[in-house]
């Protein structure tokens, strides 16, 4: 009885380590396990090159080539490591497709304006009263729409009560991003007279949780957060063809769509 325990118990131990291992060995690259074994073998000649010190041309062509093996171990385990790094990097920029990240939307507004400066196509939107977007560039919406592009707009209802918690929020007067936002709609139908069937506004009954613009193949998209003005706040771009750019265009299109979520 006593020895069925004991082997048991062992077995529990060797099973225990060999789970270890196992996770180990998965852990570790076919690469770096070649790293890993010409290492030993640069050891193993070091140690026999000292064993062997009473043969002094052996012993010191044993512990130069040993000295080399660990050297060039070490060197390619180390290059491996950054190859690795650089090969999931290159990895999430090809398959997402991000191509910049910028602290403050306030930069990034400069790359949104360099492309709405080219774009033919495509301007989509989603934001409150777009203010900085009306002062700071409306020559450059006028040039988009002459060039024959499609711009959709997706603000917040002005009647939404939930615009004066985020006026709190932003350290706003009470009322101030719905005047905006009125500002945005007086806008909109300005230009309609102009551009008809070229550019569309829809009012969403829920606040956005992010800013998002998409113009032709580029997609830029940044949070809104408490206590935070929204163009003080980072802000990525992702280029099309990219995972992250169908990603949030569908998600865009659906809303739009949305007749529950907009009008």
């Amino acid at each position: 009885m006593i020895g069925i325990m004991i082997n048991h118990k062992r077995c529990r131990i060797c099973w225990g380590m060999g789970e270890t291992m196992g996770k180990i060995k998965s852990k570790i690259s076919e690469e770096h396990w070649i790293n890993i074994f010409i290492g030993l073998t640069g050891v193993i000649l070091v140690a026999v090159g000292i064993i062997c010190y009473s043969e002094e041309k052996i012993s010191t062509i044993l512990i130069s080539v040993g000295a080399s093996l660990i050297a060039s171990s070490i060197v390619a385990f180390l290059s491996s490591i950054y190859i690795h790094k650089y090969r999931r990097a290159k990895e999430i920029s090809e398959v997402w497709g991000i191509r910049s990240i910028e602290e403050k939307r306030t930069i990034m507004n400069t790359r949104i304006d360099e492309c709405t400066s080219k774009a033919k196509k495509h301007y989509d939107i989603m934001a409150f009263g777009l203010k900085s977007l009306r002062d700071g560039n409306a020559k450059g919406i006028n040039d988009l729409l002459k060039r024959g592009a499609l711009i959709r707009i997706l603000s917040v209802d002005p009647e939404c009560k939930a615009l004066e918690d985020r006026d709190i929020q932003e350290k706003k007067t009470v009322g101030q991003t719905a005047h905006t936002i009125r500002q945005l709609i007086e806008w909109v139908e300005g230009l309609k007279k102009t551009y008809p069937g070229q550019i569309e506004i829809k009012l969403a009954k829920h606040l956005p949780s992010e800013f998002f613009c998409r113009v032709d193949d580029s997609i830029f998209v940044g949070p809104y957060q408490y206590g935070k003005d929204s163009q003080q706040l980072i802000t990525m771009e992702f280029k099309n063809p990219g995972k992250a750019f169908t990603y949030y265009e569908d998600y865009f299109d659906s809303l739009w769509e949305n007749e529950d979520y907009c009008e």
